[in-house]
């Protein structure tokens, strides 16, 4: 609903600073969804030291995590080949 009220008044709010910010194509600044180009670096900045995080399970590998071996990947991949001849 928010959205639909951004695009109707012209304007929507900054993500950083919440100053408003022009929507349409004609008048928003090159930034866009941001005010300016401070806003987007600290923006991305938050993403990169860790300040803004997506939940879930880390996709880096750990000590524990079980890797396949080059053989069982080949294998893998010729069962998908496959499999991918009898579907398409």
């Amino acid at each position: 609903m928010i959205h639909t009220l951004a695009a109707m008044t012209g304007y929507t709010s900054c993500p950083t600073c919440a100053v408003q910010v022009a929507v349409c194509a004609e008048h928003r600044p090159s930034t866009f969804p941001f005010c300016s180009q401070r806003c987007r670096n600290l923006d991305i900045a938050a993403w990169a030291d860790g300040t803004y995080v997506v939940e879930g399970r880390s996709l880096a590998l750990q000590e524990d995590d079980v890797v396949m071996s080059d053989d069982e990947y080949a294998q893998l991949r010729q069962r998908a080949a496959v499999l991918r001849g009898r579907h398409g």
